[in-house]
């Protein structure tokens, strides 16, 4: 709904919204992320990991690969320093859905 208040055509809003859920989703592959290093000269696999996680669907993959998380002998205070930062990325990344969706709700709610 963000899209059609962009784009006035619901068509290619829906084409535009299905494109940037496909590329959201392809965005942590490995063969994605990878023409991507090589298109911008990139070989270092910390900006490798960067590009990876720009979408949600990649921070969650490094949330679920990260050891310390699964690790029982591990409490919740050692625990959340190692994923700290990523879950303040998933945080925004939740905020900015929220505030988002309360703009196309007061937009439509005006019109």
């Amino acid at each position: 709904m963000l899209v059609s208040i962009i784009i006035k055509d619901q068509a290619l809003a829906l084409i535009s919204s299905m494109f940037v859920i496909i590329i959201a989703q392809l965005i942590p592959d490995v063969n994605f992320v990878m023409n991507i290093s090589y298109i911008l000269g990139i070989n270092d696999v910390h900006t490798i990991n960067s590009i990876a996680e720009l979408s949600p669907y990649g921070i969650s993959l490094t949330l679920t690969n990260n050891p310390i998380l699964f690790d029982m002998t591990v409490n919740l205070i050692n625990a959340l320093p190692s994923a700290g930062f990523t879950l303040i990325k998933l945080a925004f990344y939740m905020v900015i859905t929220v505030i988002l969706n309360y703009i196309v709700f007061i937009r439509s709610d005006i019109s």
